[in-house]
C-alpha cells in the first residue's frame, strides 16, 4: 500500500475558513443522515493510500482515502479525520462502506467537501453523497449516492469525511458496492485506550507482580 505525505494531497479541503464547520452532522449507531457540505480547509494527511485503479463487475474507476488531522473535526484538530473520494469512469457505484468503527467512546461526525482529494480526479463537478449510515451495532459506516444507479460514468463524488474523537489508526478495509463488492487496503480507527477486558486483564497482572514483591520482601 502506497503511503505519501501530507504535501502530496496539498489540493484537499483548500478552500474556506479553519474554525469548525457550523454544520457538523453526528451519526450514530442505526442511523442515517444527510452528511453536511462543509466550505472548512485545513487537512493534514497523515497517511495516504494514494490513487488507486479499480474494475469489477463491469465498474471501473479510481478511488482514494486518507487519514489525518482536520481544522474541521468538531471532536477536536488533534483528534482523527478520515476522507475518501470515487470516481467512476464506467458503470457505476452506488456505495461506499468503511469499518471498523465499533469502538467504545468513539464519537462520529460525517461531513462532504466540494473539491478533489488529489489531481487525479480533475477539477469536478463534482457529485454530492445523499446519505450517510452506522449499522446499528457501529461497525460499518457508509455512504450511499442518489438511487438506483448512484455515481455513474464520468461522475466523482464529494471529498466524503469522516471527523472521531479517536487518536490512533491502523490499517483496515473499505468497499465499493454497487450489487458486487470490492475490497481496499486503506485505514481505521483504533481504541486510544485498553478495552475493559483488557484493563481487567492489565490489573490482574499488576496485582499478581504486587504479591510476588511483596512476598520477596516479606521473605528477606
Amino acid at each position: 500500500m502506497k503511503v505519501l505525505s501530507g504535501i502530496s494531497v496539498v489540493a484537499l479541503l483548500l478552500a474556506g475558513a479553519v474554525a469548525t464547520p457550523s454544520f457538523a452532522t453526528s451519526l450514530t449507531p442505526g442511523n442515517i443522515v444527510v452528511p453536511a457540505v462543509t466550505g472548512t480547509g485545513g487537512f493534514a494527511a497523515l497517511a495516504n493510500t494514494g490513487v488507486v485503479p479499480f474494475s469489477f463487475g463491469g465498474d471501473t474507476g479510481i478511488v482514494q482515502e486518507a487519514v489525518g488531522t482536520y481544522a474541521g473535526n468538531p471532536f477536536g484538530a488533534s483528534d482523527l479525520t478520515f476522507v475518501f473520494q470515487v470516481g467512476v469512469t464506467a458503470g457505476n457505484i452506488v456505495n461506499l462502506t468503511t469499518q471498523s468503527f465499533a469502538i467504545p467512546g468513539i464519537s462520529i461526525d460525517v461531513l462532504q467537501f466540494n473539491g478533489a482529494l488529489s489531481a487525479g480526479f480533475g477539477g469536478g463537478p463534482f457529485t454530492q453523497a445523499v446519505s450517510a449510515s452506522l449499522t446499528s451495532n457501529g461497525q460499518v459506516l457508509g455512504f450511499g449516492f442518489t438511487p438506483p444507479n448512484g455515481l455513474t460514468a464520468g461522475m466523482t463524488s464529494y471529498i466524503l469525511i469522516i471527523n472521531t474523537n479517536q487518536t490512533l489508526f491502523e490499517s483496515g478495509v473499505y468497499s465499493l458496492q454497487d450489487g458486487q463488492t470490492q475490497n481496499f487496503e486503506g485505514f481505521v480507527p483504533t481504541a486510544s485506550t485498553p478495552e475493559p477486558g483488557s484493563l481487567a486483564l492489565l490489573g490482574t497482572g499488576l496485582l499478581g507482580l504486587a504479591g510476588v514483591a511483596r512476598r520477596r520482601l516479606f521473605h528477606k
